[in-house]
């Protein structure tokens, strides 16, 4: 148990190392636009994108969130599969366009391509509050998540001093991005897809 918790230990503060340090990828050490904040200056290319996404797909969404639906749903709960697939394929296929649309214009959100493709204040607004609310069940989610990771790997206290660690966890990671933008998240997918294909290599090796 002490070699468990050592080594999840380990990978939890390295993570949150490579998440800090993520504005350090940047040569000049800032971040001046929101822009460079929001998509690190455009400058992510196809396998970056992949990586990138690839996070998040494999999140507690995906290791909490659709086995419990399975479990209490049934079959239903594989539609994630199927969406998955269509969904990123369609994405490859149509975002290409999207980005080259609001690269020329500026466009940092979808609620900014909006308003300049309808010249609609209020359907900009729309679109901006529907992405907000519906990320506040994902944010949730994830903090229940964090508390799974933490329980399983044997350090996740009872009481206040659980809420404690889970606070300072999700204050570590909420801090990289709020520094960092979206090249803390990037190299955080990185180092889970390495971790993810590392894992997936030694099972099928066992």
């Amino acid at each position: 148990m002490g070699t468990l918790v050592a080594g999840f230990v380990t990978v939890l503060g390295a993570t949150s190392l490579v998440a800090l340090l993520a504005r350090r990828a940047r040569h000049d050490d800032a971040v001046p636009t929101l822009e460079g904040w929001a998509l690190a200056d455009r400058a992510y290319g196809g396998v970056a994108v992949w990586l990138l996404l690839g996070g998040t797909v494999y999140t507690a969404y995906t290791y909490a969130a659709v086995p419990g639906l399975v479990y209490g749903a049934g079959a239903i709960g594989f539609f994630a599969l199927p969406y998955t697939i269509i969904v990123y394929s369609l994405g490859f296929w149509m975002l290409p366009r999207l980005w080259t649309v609001a690269a020329e214009h500026g466009y940092v959100t979808v609620a900014d391509y909006a308003r300049g493709r309808w010249d609609s204040h209020s359907i900009a607004l729309v679109i901006a509050l529907t992405g907000l609310l519906a990320t506040m069940p994902y944010v949730a989610l994830q903090l229940l998540g964090i508390r799974s990771v933490l329980e399983a790997g044997g350090i996740y206290p009872s009481g206040l001093g659980g809420d404690a660690l889970l606070a300072l966890v999700f204050g570590v990671l909420a801090i990289a991005t709020y520094r960092s933008g979206l090249r803390a998240p990037a190299l955080i997918s990185v180092v889970k897809g390495a971790l993810v294909v590392s894992v997936a290599v030694g099972v099928l090796a066992a």
